[in-house]
């Protein structure tokens, strides 16, 4: 297997449970003073009490990002991607699809052996 910063499965985000930015958001909304419900979140939002509130409690995992950068100005926060790292991407790009020629590889495997069991085979 290659070796870089992660697995293939690990930079597609499917090892991850939950949008991390749910748990920043709700840190976010906590120290807002001013706010004490997830109604009043959502009509500065523009959104849905249900839609804030299920984000607020970790029932919704992966929200729209258009969602959250809703909610953030709301808020009176932007939403944006920072740079949090420098990728020195000609060492990392050969090693990612390494890991994405050996993924694929193991999912049509999967398959395959999912198929055999249903009897498609």
């Amino acid at each position: 297997m290659a070796s870089g910063n992660g697995t293939w499965a690990t930079r597609s985000y499917n090892a991850i449970k939950a949008d991390p930015e749910c748990e920043n958001l709700r840190k976010v909304f906590n120290k807002q003073a001013g706010l004490k419900t997830g109604a009043e979140l959502a009509v500065l939002a523009g959104t849905e009490n249900a839609t804030v509130n299920r984000i607020l409690s970790g029932e919704t995992r992966w929200p729209r990002h258009s969602t959250i950068a809703k909610i953030y100005a709301g808020m009176g926060h932007s939403y944006k991607a920072v740079p949090t790292t420098e990728v020195d991407y000609a060492h990392e790009i050969p090693i990612a699809r390494q890991e994405r020629k050996e993924y694929r590889a193991e999912m049509k495997k999967k398959k395959a052996r999912s198929e055999k069991r249903r009897g498609y085979a």
